[in-house]
């Protein structure tokens, strides 16, 4: 057992509890940030703790994501199993603990006190960890901003100006340092991090095979880099990787959560390769998984016979001739809206994919002609919603996102996702998907995000084309 470094003032046990999205991190222990209450004393689980007549399983399952962590108990009862875990590697079972935990960024200087009161509403605690007995004495709690305590032991280290990065599962920490002094000016936090390119990851892939990929797997995959899955989906992360200029997935996913790759960039080559080169492999049940499980829908036409006299209207506006009852699904590597030209594509298995003419996808899949369809805009279709993104160049600058937002907001915008990213000569460029059902808004929200202050280019997003 690795020696313990233990920090201590008279007597009182200094312990930070790092309470994240994903995992609760302690000096010596991690596990993830999920919590289930029993009645009863669970049969198959030695991972709980036993609490004011209650049971509580730790580490099963995660905990969606909140603002509040004060909102219910469930952080409370973590934090004491991440006591409970760290005094069980010390060999304690009975301490005074003063608790040191963190917060975003955005929400620290609102909830600070709050939440010190909510750590600290019970001074002596009395719980069962693993059927052993734990006292504990928690005489304090000091609330810092959260990757602050990563330097604070060395801040005298720090000349000049620094950024100081938390990427974590639910949000990323971004703060200034100035001569070792944090700029509260130039701090914030965005509600970005890993578990949004796992989502992305796991979205695509699901709206591409119909298979929804459980999460343990992906997880083992950006932890391990395997993971017990079909190849199909292992060789479409490593290929990316490779092709990328990384030497393993994890280089790549480094990059992503330094924001240096864009996770739906990176998500968009996967699946490339996924359908291109392994459609028959992706198709096949995922390990432990029957066909019926899958909720997949069985393989359609792989080739078309064209009928003159025949048309499917979808409710997306788009019609497609020769083929009747037929899912007809937009692109969303290239979000096609009525007035694009357009093109339909015969997937296997996934109806007709209707691209934007421009798209580089479509190039490739003009390669196909035999699975080429027409298609076109219908003149008018009442309540039809379109998701539409855009990439938003500017100079970097204080309340830059919320002036965006508020433009998108007052379009009548409904905000599906939002990715930013500062680069070193001080521009940002920002990436938002929305839902709008007035197509006619786009150039006008185009239009107005350009007269923003800062903003130096707004424009649709392509795939492979973000910048210019």
């Amino acid at each position: 057992m690795r020696e313990i470094r233990e920090y201590n003032m008279n007597g009182t046990i200094i312990l930070g509890v790092d309470n994240g999205y994903g995992n609760v991190k302690t000096a010596h222990r991690v596990f993830p940030t999920g919590i289930m209450k029993c009645d009863s004393e669970p049969v198959l689980s030695k991972e709980y703790i036993e609490y004011e007549g209650a049971y509580y399983i730790i580490g099963e399952g995660h905990k969606g994501f909140v603002a509040d962590k004060q909102e219910d108990d469930d952080t409370y009862i973590l934090t004491l199993a991440a006591i409970a875990k760290e005094l069980e590697a010390r060999g304690l079972t009975e301490a005074r603990i003063h608790l040191a935990v963190g917060l975003p960024l955005k929400w620290v200087q609102a909830q600070r006190d709050s939440f010190k009161q909510y750590l600290t509403r019970k001074r002596y605690v009395s719980l069962k960890y693993r059927k052993v007995n734990y006292l504990i004495e928690i005489v304090d709690c000091t609330v810092m901003p959260q990757g602050y305590a990563a330097v604070a032991e060395n801040l005298k280290d720090f000349k000049g100006m620094n950024l100081l990065v938390d990427v974590g599962n639910g949000t990323m920490n971004v703060m200034y340092l100035n001569n070792s002094r944090p700029i509260e000016s130039k701090s914030w936090t965005e509600k970005l991090g890993v578990n949004q390119c796992f989502i992305r990851i796991q979205n695509r892939i699901m709206d591409r095979t119909g298979t929804k990929l459980p999460d343990e797997i992906i997880n083992d995959f950006l932890r391990y880099g395997d993971a017990d899955a079909c190849e199909s989906y292992l060789s479409a992360m490593k290929q990316v990787a490779e092709a990328m200029g990384f030497k393993s997935a994890d280089d790549m996913l480094v990059n992503i959560g330094s924001g240096k790759e864009n996770p739906m960039h990176v998500a968009n080559r996967m699946l490339k390769i996924l359908v291109d080169k392994g459609t028959e492999e992706a198709e096949k049940p995922l390990v432990g998984m029957s066909a019926s499980s899958t909720g997949k829908m069985p393989p359609m036409l792989t080739s078309v016979k064209r009928p003159k006299k025949h048309e499917t209207h979808a409710s997306n506006g788009v019609v497609v001739r020769g083929i009747d009852d037929v899912l007809v699904r937009l692109s969303r590597c290239c979000n096609p809206v009525p007035g694009d030209k357009i093109i339909g594509f015969v997937t296997r298995g996934r109806g007709v994919s209707v691209h934007r003419e421009d798209c580089p996808n479509a190039v490739e899949l003009k390669q196909h002609p035999e699975r080429i369809i027409e298609v076109h805009w219908e003149d008018s279709v009442p309540d039809a919603i379109y998701n539409v993104e855009i990439i938003v160049e500017a100079l970097d600058r204080m309340n830059l996102l919320i002036d965006v937002a508020s433009v998108l907001s007052e379009y009548g915008a409904n905000m599906l996702n939002v990715s930013s990213t500062t680069h070193r000569d001080g521009m940002a460029e920002m990436r938002f998907l929305f839902q709008i059902s007035d197509i006619s808004k786009i150039e006008r929200i185009l239009s107005k995000l350009q007269a923003v202050e800062g903003v130096f280019d707004a424009r649709r997003m392509m795939p492979g084309n973000a910048s210019k």
